[in-house]
Order: C-alpha cells, then sequence, then structure tokens
C-alpha cells in the first residue's frame, strides 16, 4: 500500500525501470519505427494517485509525462461494476477519475481511445485499435 509520497514515487521509479527495460529487452518489437509496450501503470496513472492521496504530484512525475509521451491509451469507461482488489481504493467515483484521466490526456494532446461495453466488447475493440495501429 502507498503510505506516503516516497512510496508513490519508488512506484513511479520502479514502473518507468520496468518500461525502460521491456523496451530495450525487445528491439525486434516495433511500430512505426518505435518500440512498443502494453502496460497498465505509468506516469499518468502515479500522478492522479498523487493528486488523490497528497494533494500534489511532485515535478519528477509531471517531467516524466511529459518526456515519454505514450503512442497510445486505452481507457476503460467505469461503467462495469467495481470489483475490489488490494489497489482499488475507490468504488463510488469512479466517473470523476476517469474523467480527470480524460482531461490530463487532453491537455497533454496524447492520444486515447475509451473502451466500453462488457469485459468481451472490450477486449474486441481494445484489438481492433491495437491492429489498426500495426500492433
Amino acid at each position: 500500500p502507498v503510505r506516503g509520497m516516497e512510496d508513490l514515487l519508488a512506484i513511479h521509479r520502479a514502473q518507468r525501470q520496468a518500461s525502460e527495460e521491456l523496451v530495450s529487452g525487445n528491439p525486434g518489437e516495433k511500430v512505426n519505427g518505435l518500440s512498443v509496450a502494453i502496460e497498465d501503470t505509468d506516469a499518468l496513472t502515479t500522478w492522479i494517485w498523487a493528486e488523490e492521496k497528497f494533494g500534489k504530484v511532485p515535478e519528477e512525475i509531471r517531467a516524466d509525462f511529459g518526456q515519454h509521451p505514450p503512442m497510445l491509451y486505452l481507457l476503460c469507461h467505469p461503467e462495469i461494476p467495481w470489483e475490489p482488489d488490494p489497489l482499488r481504493e475507490n468504488p463510488t467515483d469512479r466517473d470523476r477519475l476517469f474523467d480527470r484521466h480524460v482531461a490530463l490526456l487532453e491537455v497533454h494532446g496524447y492520444p486515447y481511445v475509451v473502451l466500453r461495453g462488457g469485459r468481451s466488447e472490450r477486449l474486441a475493440a481494445a484489438l481492433k485499435v491495437l491492429h489498426a495501429w500495426g500492433i
């Protein structure tokens, strides 16, 4: 669990390192000349966690989000039922958090696609989008 900003920064740094290792370890996996990694956590996630938990976003996270632009985000709309797990804390304000993700992506001009429907519809839509991107 995230107890303080240092915990969040440690998660952020570990994620960035894992992403860099994944991309550098797969030099043959390229789309339009770019290395591809599919991740469920990145600087956007830690940015929003920092805002939610601590009311501020460290410059390290802000800089990382700006310096490592994503190729594409696949955002899952919060219309399916919430399921608890150790990292999920917000069963009642998912729409607000979803909107915050969208707002940050739009402010930075990063591309995203919203996935809607049930699990199978979302998977089909995600695969279609990835195929369209050459992945």
